[in-house]
């Protein structure tokens, strides 16, 4: 399914500054692309519609959180600690007075975590899932189902929520599933046999660009699953945001470049585009940078073969005890 929706061909200068990256991926690209965008898209009342955003206790997540309940949505806010995530929720409904918000408490690293939540869930039909929830670990760690956390957190935790959910996506009249990746996989080529890091010095950001590039193939797929459906299911990358997971993560980088860092709400804007705006109902299958198209190989040495998306696939199966469908 494809929509006539399609990027901007804007000025030279335009063209020039978005090969530098910096100035494409920061407040100031931010802001040069916000020129072509249709404000009408986001004039939108989601009253009855019900959306999921894991890691919604702050930055993108909450920003996303507080776009979406804005607009009346009913938005659950996922979170895997009670404490930070009932804080969260008690700031946005002060911040947004007569919100419909719901706090959710799930750790997507944790296999049993998400079964226990999506056992307890009774709401009948979802109209999105944004998957958002993130890490940066700086060592290795390993969760109790014997995945590196990272992985497990951005690829084998999603993957089962959104096939526990699938049904409920499916009930619904136009759903939307939404990765949140990262530009950061940009030059990275999918690695699965590395993925558990058991064998080398753990790398933080590599395996977080490996996660992130594993997100965009796992929305392609769920998209080629749900094509004769009204599911979509689309990725994007929100250029560098200041949020306090970076802050925390890549201290260095965020020292560096924090005066030119995009606000939460401008990393979030594509996020909240995808999963309301209504001319995005029949998109799918993409990855998205400020609300137009973008291309997922600007490098052709990252493009993975038909046989390791196979792969990808079958292995966030066993890794989630899932029976294939």
């Amino acid at each position: 399914m494809t929509s006539p929706v399609a990027p901007s061909s804007g000025s030279w200068l335009d063209t020039l500054l978005d090969m530098t990256v910096v100035r494409s991926f920061d407040r100031h690209g931010f802001q040069r692309h916000a020129r072509r965008f249709d404000e009408a898209d986001l004039d939108v009342d989601l009253t009855g519609r019900v959306v999921l955003v894991t890691g919604a206790n702050s930055g993108l997540g909450l920003a996303t959180a507080r776009a979406l309940a804005i607009r009346g949505a009913r938005v659950w806010m996922l979170c895997r600690d009670r404490q930070r995530g009932a804080r969260a929720l008690e700031a946005l409904s002060d911040d947004v007075p007569g919100a419909d918000l719901r706090l959710g408490l799930v750790d997507v690293s944790d296999r049993q975590s998400i079964l226990e939540f999506a056992a307890d869930f009774h709401e009948p039909r979802v109209d999105a899932l944004v998957h958002n929830a993130g890490v940066l670990p700086a060592a290795r760690i390993e969760t109790a189902d014997g995945l590196e956390l990272t992985w497990a957190t951005m690829v084998t935790g999603p993957f089962l929520l959104t096939w526990l959910l699938a049904e409920r996506l499916l009930s619904a009249p136009q759903a939307r599933v939404v990765w949140v990746s990262s530009g950061g996989m940009l030059p990275v080529r999918l690695d699965l046999d590395g993925r558990g890091w058991t064998d080398r010095r753990f790398d933080g950001v590599r395996a977080y660009a490996n996660a992130k590039r594993a997100q965009v193939i796992l929305s392609e797929q769920w998209a080629t699953a749900w094509a004769d459906t009204f599911t979509t299911s689309n990725a994007m990358h929100p250029g560098w945001a200041d949020t306090a997971a970076v802050a925390t993560s890549i201290p260095r980088f965020h020292r560096l470049t924090r005066s030119v860092l995009r606000s939460p709400e401008q990393g979030a804007d594509t996020i909240v585009w995808l999963a309301a705006a209504p001319r995005l109902a029949v998109e799918t299958g993409r990855f998205w940078f400020d609300r137009a198209p973008a291309n997922p190989h600007i490098f052709p040495w990252t493009r993975e073969t038909s046989a390791e998306r196979a792969r990808l696939w079958s292995l966030c199966q066993a890794e989630a005890g899932l029976t294939p469908r």
